[in-house]
């Protein structure tokens, strides 16, 4: 969540943000966005309309992490169609939140929601507001500025009387709704295209195209938001806090599980193991080490079911120099894993995900967990149902 991309008057802009859109609660709102910087996200997305401008300052002055390191963006509300009004709402955006400058404020529509994409257009009067935040990043107050939901002829209006042109226009795009003459005008003047709404608020998830394709392989409807829809786009992302950490839910048959039982319990003993495995370039994956019986130890790992044959064929070959009473193989498992980020830093994910498969009735084998993931060996037979029980217990298709 470190890539950025250069804006046209140089300042570095993360590729992925976090919105708060919809998270009314000050409480929630505040560790929603502390949890999204401890997960990685650097552009935090709030708006004067939002009304939680407060919680997310107060989030990011505990966060933790230096001030200049993260990317803070606000709006002026889309009713505000004068320079007095929006110089007045940048001065209040800096006081709620409690920071010296923000790194981007834009205007949120070109018209007002009520009058949204009506015959009225506000050239003049966006014109106005335009002037106020050309001040405001002259004053040092604002870093980056730009507009929203603007289109090319409103955009034009801008460009055809500033002193500084827009470096930033976020508008809903997703794999439905793609404006490609728009976006290509954009590009031409060096505006960067920010996309809210990835998966168009949770639609793209109803899609009978995408949802037909999950019946016909027997999958669990999981869709990851592309980044790359259009070339050069930032994303925004709008999510909860237990969403926000999980970006997809992951099936792999294609690994076996070997059990090494009754190796000496002494230094050195999984090293031999694993030494004999990697002169073979077989890769292991999960591992499990455990007190076998009469004090010796027993380790079992996963490989490629495709290695199998050749793994074990060099430990029955290497028994002596191991040091092994028996050497079991299963084939009918499958890794299950919820992959996101921060997950060693919120242990009730892991806890979420174990509690939907003890509900659902499905047997965990092994565990391995990391900061970007969580992996479960189970029975293969359960693996379609054990998928779609932690997807469900995580609300991925809403």
């Amino acid at each position: 969540m470190k890539n950025t991309v250069m804006l046209n008057n140089g300042v570095q802009m993360p590729k992925i943000g976090f919105g708060v859109f919809r998270i009314n609660d000050m409480e929630e709102c505040e560790e929603a966005v502390l949890q999204a910087i401890q997960s990685g996200y650097r552009l935090i997305d709030t708006a004067s309309a939002y009304e939680n401008e407060e919680a997310v300052g107060r989030a990011i002055r505990c966060s933790g992490v230096p001030r200049e390191e993260l990317f803070v963006a606000s709006k002026v509300a889309a009713e505000l169609k004068t320079y007095e009004a929006a110089a007045a709402s940048i001065e209040e955006t800096l006081e709620k939140m409690g920071l010296d400058y923000l790194d981007q404020m834009i205007i949120h529509a070109p018209q007002p929601w009520n009058e949204f994409r009506d015959t009225k257009r506000y050239f003049a009067e966006n014109k106005a507001v335009w002037r106020a935040l050309e001040d405001a990043q002259a004053a040092g107050k604002v870093r980056v500025i730009g507009v929203s939901n603007f289109l090319q002829d409103d955009l034009e209006n801008l460009l055809s009387d500033c002193r500084i042109q827009p470096m930033v226009n976020q508008i809903l795009l997703h794999i439905s709704n793609t404006d490609h003459d728009l976006l290509n005008f954009c590009r031409e003047q060096h505006i960067q295209v920010e996309a809210y709404s990835p998966i168009a608020h949770g639609e793209a998830l109803k899609n009978p195209v995408i949802a037909q394709m999950a019946k016909k392989y027997g999958v669990p409807l999981v869709v990851r938001s592309s980044l790359n829809n259009s070339e050069g786009t930032v994303v925004k992302e709008e999510v909860t806090v237990e969403r926000m950490l999980i970006s997809g839910v992951a099936l792999d048959t294609d690994a076996v599980r070997i059990a090494v039982i009754g190796l000496k319990d002494s230094p050195g003993v999984a090293f031999k193991l694993f030494d004999t495995l990697a002169k073979k370039n077989i890769n292991v994956d999960m591992i499990l080490q455990s007190i076998g019986r009469a004090g010796t130890k027993d380790i079992s790992f996963t490989v490629d079911k495709n290695d199998l044959d050749d793994a074990m064929g060099v430990l029955e070959a290497n028994q002596a120099r191991i040091a092994y009473s028996e050497l079991h193989a299963e084939k009918n498992i499958a890794k299950l894993s919820i992959v996101g980020a921060g997950m060693m830093s919120n242990p009730g994910v892991a806890a979420k995900m174990f509690e939907s498969l003890y509900n659902e009735g499905v047997n965990i084998n092994m565990i391995a967990t990391s900061e970007i993931r969580v992996t479960v060996l189970i029975n293969e037979k359960d693996g379609v149902r054990a998928m779609n029980a932690v997807h469900d217990a995580f609300n991925l298709a809403d």
